[in-house]
């Protein structure tokens, strides 16, 4: 069956389209939230929500490039992780300047980070980017 056309046009909505839209919609979304946040003056972070923020920014790192790899859109994922941690550190760095702490700013700074630094990793660490699948870790 895998060669009929109706399984091609399936696997490429399923298995391509689908995964850039999904992708990109996470990386649009979360741009958004990186450009409103200017807006957002917050004076001061306890450091209960500084640690709530490292984990949670954390656990999305590791989600966007988790998904990034298996959905096989590290062309768009890897350098939106760059880009976007970039631009949350300079927001962020600037409003530390004029005496503010923005959560969003160093959430997606943080998080985009760590989703850099492990696409990088799995990039050297391969030589390329093989999903997990691919690899046998899962099925």
């Amino acid at each position: 069956m895998s060669q009929t056309e109706i399984f091609r046009a399936t696997y490429l909505y399923d298995e391509v389209i689908s995964h850039f839209m999904w992708d990109a919609g996470v990386l649009l979304i979360s741009l958004s939230l990186i450009f409103i946040a200017i807006k957002i003056p917050y004076v001061s972070l306890s450091s209960s929500n500084l640690l709530l923020i490292f984990l949670g920014a954390a656990f999305f790192g590791f989600t966007f490039t988790v998904n990034g790899i298996e959905g096989q859109t590290v062309l768009m994922t890897f350098p939106g992780a760059i880009f976007g941690s970039c631009l949350s550190f300079i927001l962020y760095i600037k409003g530390k300047k004029e005496g503010l702490n923005n959560p969003f700013h160093l959430f997606f700074a943080v998080a985009y980070l760590i989703a850099a630094i492990l696409f990088a990793y799995w990039g050297i660490v391969y030589r390329s980017f093989p999903e997990f699948s691919e690899l046998g870790w899962i099925h």
